[in-house]
Formats: C-alpha cells, sequence, structure tokens
C-alpha cells in the first residue's frame, strides 16, 4: 500500500479517520474537565503533530529501509521504552509484573534478532557470500537498505 500512496497522504487519511471514530467516544465518556483555553488546545496540538503526525510519518518512511517484520519487531519495545521514561522523567513507579513484562519483551526481540542474524549468516555460508572471515552480515544492523550517499 506504501509504495501506491504517498506517506504524507497516507497518514492524514488515517488521522482524520481515526479523529473522527475517537472524537465521539471521548466526549461521551465525559472525561473533558478543565478549561477548554488557548494553552489546552496549543498542547493538544502539539500532541497530535508531534506524538502522531511525526511519529507516523517516521514509522512509514522507515518500512521502506527496514521493512514491516523488522519493524513489528522494534516496536514491541514501544511499552518498555515508555515504562523507562514514565519512570526517569515522570517518577511514576515500576511494578514487578512491568519489569518481568518488559524483561520478557527484551528477551523476545533479542531471540528473534539473533535467529535472524543465524539465519542470515548461514545463508550467506551456504552461497559463498559474506565478508571477511565468513561472517553474512547484513547491510545495517537489522539487515535494512542503506540510504545513498
Amino acid at each position: 500500500l506504501l509504495r501506491r500512496v504517498e506517506t504524507r497522504v497516507f497518514n492524514a487519511y488515517l488521522t482524520l479517520v481515526l479523529a473522527v471514530l475517537f472524537l465521539p467516544v471521548a466526549l461521551l465518556s465525559n472525561q473533558f474537565r478543565g478549561p477548554l483555553n488557548a494553552e489546552v488546545v496549543g498542547a493538544v496540538l502539539v500532541l497530535a503533530l508531534v506524538c502522531t503526525v511525526v511519529a507516523s510519518e517516521t514509522l512509514c518512511r522507515g518500512l521502506v529501509y527496514i521493512g514491516a517484520s523488522r519493524a513489528a519487531i522494534i516496536l514491541t519495545l514501544e511499552p518498555v521504552v515508555t515504562a523507562v521514561l514514565g519512570y526517569l522523567l515522570l517518577n511514576e513507579r515500576l511494578y514487578p509484573s512491568q519489569l518481568l513484562g518488559g524483561a520478557l519483551i527484551l528477551a523476545g526481540v533479542a531471540r528473534q534478532q539473533v535467529a535472524e542474524y543465524k539465519a542470515q549468516g548461514m545463508e550467506s555460508r551456504r552461497e559463498g557470500g559474506g565478508q571477511a572471515g565468513g561472517q553474512g552480515r547484513p547491510d545495517g544492523i537489522f539487515g535494512e537498505k542503506r540510504l545513498p550517499k
């Protein structure tokens, strides 16, 4: 889909559809308490632009270079990063269940990356390729395409 539709167009439609779908839910939940002034609207716009539009644009552009499967593996780290940043920046408490979950996520990502690295090394050795020392290493850390220089 991303090869046929420009990233910005895709993100614009995605953001618009999600905003239309979730606005009624947000309004009906009666969660809006407090003033609705310029400062609040500005904060919401910054969150919308930085956390949604920029993040989605970056993800879609990154998919071209690392592929969907590797992006999915990397995205599994999101809850771990969120918990750690909450702890470091917002003084939130980390519970044992969160630490265990984070450890399981990290172990799963590491296991997957090691398995892919070994598979690429075996494939490269069978083909007689690879770099010096018989190391069948991909172009980049995750086997992504390199940007032209």
